[in-house]
């Protein structure tokens, strides 16, 4: 019987990713879902759109996961992360009380930005001649977050010309990002690595 192997600093960053990109699916895609019901087609099309980037991404990230014996993958990222779990029921309970718009005003101010700023710095760590997929993936996943930020800022924007948004949702994004730096997270989403 072998002993587990314990998971890298490599691969408890990528397990965390993965984890925080499956919760972003689910919040966008039920927080799109209801904008589609209540006609806010605008978000609607905006955070479904994420959802299926956001799904995809954590597919890239979870077939870098190691598969050494003893390691087990489902496990590692099922793991609760301080700070970005925490961020994330603070964004899914911001779309509950507030609306999709709201949800989107999070994702372009804190969400997605300090998602990128974490990918940006991990893809620049790899070497992609010593390690070619995940190079290629955390490329993709960077590059498709600046593209949907543009998408998300146009909803985020007109969310926040509704009279009193302004200060109400600025207050809701400070609790999403509190969550974070309360945490220790210093840049991007997880304080790993």
């Amino acid at each position: 019987m072998s002993e587990p192997v314990a998971p890298t600093p490599e691969d408890e960053w990528t397990a965390a990713h993965c984890r925080v990109l499956q919760r972003l699916f689910a919040s966008c895609g039920g927080a799109g879902a209801t904008a589609a019901e209540e006609g806010r087609v605008d978000d609607a099309l905006v955070l479904t759109s994420l959802a299926g980037q956001f799904a995809w991404h954590a597919e890239l990230l979870f077939d870098l996961l190691p598969t050494r014996a003893g390691t087990d993958a489902a496990a590692l990222v099922a793991r609760r992360r301080p700070g970005a779990d925490d961020a994330l029921d603070a964004l899914d309970e911001l779309a509950r009380d507030e609306g999709a718009g709201a949800a989107c005003v999070a994702l372009a101010r804190v969400v997605m930005p300090r998602l990128h700023a974490g990918v940006a710095s991990a893809s620049a760590d790899v070497d992609a001649r010593l390690d070619g997929p995940r190079a290629r993936a955390l490329t993709l996943i960077a590059r498709d977050l600046r593209d949907a930020l543009e998408a998300v800022e146009t909803v985020a924007e007109a969310a926040l010309c509704v009279e009193g948004a302004l200060e109400s949702l600025s207050a809701r994004c400070v609790v999403v990002e509190r969550a974070l730096v309360a945490a220790g997270v210093e840049r991007g989403f997880v304080a790993v690595r």
